[in-house]
């Protein structure tokens, strides 16, 4: 009895409750269910535990960033050429078509080819409405349900199968925008490289939940740019979505990546401590990487420019209106990363990985860090933008390229500018919330927009007698643990 009592205090060390659990009792009960599954033989991964290092040459990669190369190589053979650990199918998920005529990748002995954005439905897919406990985000990571689902759908084991997450047609040009108003050749008004801020949330995804990095890729490029009209084909031809998948994440019972995804009052903590961290799974000083990127001006979110953040409500039929954020500005210490500059807006490939590595060293390219010190070996790369989108880029070149400790703040600005408790706007907590972000100790460049222009939410709401943020990684632990 003694072990499990210690086991559990260890548990919730780890977390950081013990100390800061509040009287709650629906709050205690929740962390204590929590501090037991953890202590039950289950393996919390540090950041640096889940980060994997691209080859110089990424033809060389069998996951993480994958070529085309690579991808036409496993469709010719897949059972003389699938990489070691995979012992079962290729299963590429393409997000959108790649032209009328030569739509998909055909599919071949043991390679299925499915179309997830169509052949899943609204209701299968890489973002849900969550509780944190504290807010209610129309952009959070799908449920244990939700995912499980989409691998029952797709008849995906994470255990034996590699998934490739692939973009039919990039959106972007590569081309426009004005030098006075922050653009360059480098960063574009209408950027390549867009496809990424969902493929990389697919892998994001699927690691969160468990999956070892050799069973997930994101392709380099689109489809179209890369694939002759003769290795495509038309709608139809595609995988049909088979829905008779067993596998669960409920596998993964005994692996922790909760730390890819942090919660608010964590960022909280490592802001006020100055960028250092006691926060499970990172160790020393945290950087901070805004991966925002304005395609009015560039740097007008991070910069702070009242009514420069869109944010979109939402309620179960959809969009309803774009509106803007409570506040404007970005998380004090954070240094401005536009995540175009690391894609080659020639090709839309990702840049080298000698190239990707030199821009994080030195971030003076970028002229809102002058002065700024670059990325330093050690630390935890903490990435973030307005949902969690942009910053899959960013967040992709230091995760599966250069190998860095990388996490991201799944909810971002969209949540963070919400947290107001002030009377110099929207106020949404009671002054004095340990919550609230609207103060100079953790916004820099802190702009109040006004009340007429700030969205009234349907479903970002804000709970002001909240105890935790945590919620999410309390729930699906416990999904994984049922």
């Amino acid at each position: 009895m003694k072990n499990i009592i210690g086991k559990i205090a260890v548990g919730l060390v780890l977390f950081g409750f013990l100390g800061a659990c509040k009287k709650d009792k629906d709050d205690k009960t929740g962390l204590l269910v929590l501090a037991a599954i953890l202590a039950n033989g289950t393996k919390v991964n540090s950041a640096a535990d889940l980060t994997s290092e691209s080859a110089d040459n990424y033809d060389d990669n069998n996951y993480g960033l994958v070529t085309a190369t690579t991808l036409r190589k496993w469709i010719a053979n897949w059972a003389g050429t699938k990489p070691s650990g995979i012992t079962g199918n290729l299963v590429i998920l393409q997000s959108n078509t790649a032209g009328t005529g030569t739509e998909y990748i055909k599919p071949a002995t043991g390679v299925y080819v499915y179309d997830w954005n169509g052949g899943g439905g609204t209701d299968v897919n890489f973002r849900q409405e969550r509780n944190t406990g504290l807010t209610y985000v129309p952009t959070g990571l799908p449920d244990g349900a939700r995912t499980d689902a989409f691998l029952k759908l797709y008849n995906i084991d994470l255990t034996k199968d590699l998934v490739v997450f692939a973009a039919g047609t990039d959106s972007g040009t590569g081309t426009g925008g004005t030098a006075g108003n922050g653009f360059s050749a480098d960063l574009p008004s209408s950027p390549k490289g867009a496809i990424y801020q969902t493929t990389g949330r697919g892998l994001y995804w699927l690691r969160y939940w468990g999956a070892d990095k050799k069973n997930v890729a994101i392709l380099d490029g689109d489809i179209k740019t890369q694939f002759s009209a003769s290795e495509l084909i038309a709608s139809g031809g595609q995988s049909s979505p088979p829905n008779n998948g067993s596998f669960s994440v409920k596998s993964f019972s005994k692996v922790d990546n909760s730390v890819l995804a942090q919660p608010v009052e964590n960022i909280i903590s490592l802001v006020k401590a100055g960028g250092n961290s006691t926060i499970t799974g990172f160790t020393g000083s945290v950087f901070i990487a805004d991966a925002r990127f304005n395609t009015t001006a560039a740097s007008n979110e991070f910069a702070g420019v009242a009514s420069a953040t869109g944010v979109t409500e939402y309620n179960t039929g959809g969009v309803t209106a774009q509106n803007k954020s409570a506040i404007e500005g970005h998380i004090k210490g954070a240094n401005f990363i536009p995540w175009p500059k690391f894609i080659n807006q020639t090709t839309g490939r990702f840049k080298t990985k000698a190239e990707i590595l030199a821009l994080w060293k030195d971030i003076t390219w970028q002229s809102d860090n002058a002065g700024k010190s670059g990325y330093k070996d050690g630390q935890v790369i903490l990435q973030y933008c307005r949902t969690n989108a942009r910053s899959m880029i960013t967040g992709m070149s230091t995760f599966i390229i250069i190998g860095k400790p990388t996490a991201f703040y799944e909810n971002s600005w969209i949540e963070w500018s919400s947290l107001t408790s002030t009377s110099s706007g929207k106020q949404n907590l009671p002054s004095g919330s340990q919550f609230a972000t609207d103060t100079a100790d953790l916004t820099e460049s802190l702009q109040f927009n006004g009340t007429g222009v700030v969205a009234n939410y349907s479903n970002l709401k804000v709970n002001a007698s909240a105890t935790t943020s945590k919620q999410i990684q309390i729930d699906d632990l416990s999904y994984k643990n049922q």
